[in-house]
């Protein structure tokens, strides 16, 4: 008479895995946009500190062009 295979752990984690890999992707995608959204508000108070400040900028840019001997 031949033995029933007996039933493992394997099964379940195996399960367990499985349903974890639909999870990941999305894991990673909100990540992603908390990141582009950040990257996007830095840029926008970037852009508000530039138009707060033109004159600096234009400073900046002459020492640097100036350090660089562009002129």
């Amino acid at each position: 008479m031949r033995k029933k295979p007996q039933k493992t752990e394997a099964e379940p984690k195996r399960q367990r895995r499985s349903d974890f890999k639909g999870f990941k992707p999305v894991l990673f995608r909100l990540e992603e946009r908390q990141d582009k959204a950040l990257t996007a508000e830095a840029l926008r108070r970037a852009a508000e500190a530039e138009t707060a400040r033109p004159d600096k900028s234009a400073v900046l840019r002459e020492i640097l062009d100036g350090w660089m001997g562009r002129r």
